[in-house]
């Protein structure tokens, strides 16, 4: 069984999320938002505290905190991939159908 690197794995990713919405649009609008908020986090963690209603202020966690905050959005993002259409066993009737090419409006 032959190992891949995190690195390898999100590269998986984004290809899988471009190859399924048949654009560059998706990943594009995720890279833009990782970069919004690392000027977020740069700028004010504050609002990013209160968005993501962090357990501990940013002030207070060390680098560790930090990694594992971006870590698990990426992880997140990762799982929606990976697990597309494999939501048949939500317990919530409403998010059985909901997949990388559901419409916005249909959540």
């Amino acid at each position: 069984m032959e190992l891949v690197t995190q690195q390898e794995y999100f590269q998986v990713v984004e290809q899988s999320l471009n190859a399924k919405t048949s654009s560059d649009d998706c990943v594009n609008s995720v890279k833009m938002a990782h970069k919004e908020l690392e000027a977020l986090m740069e700028k004010s963690t504050s609002i990013v505290e209160k968005n993501f209603r962090v357990c501990v202020p940013f002030s207070k966690a060390n680098s560790y905190d930090v990694k594992n905050f971006y870590s698990n959005i990426a992880d997140y993002f990762a799982e929606l991939v990976q697990y597309n259409e494999d939501n048949r066993l939500s317990v919530k009737p409403a998010y059985k159908n909901i997949t990388i090419n559901s419409q916005r409006e249909a959540i």
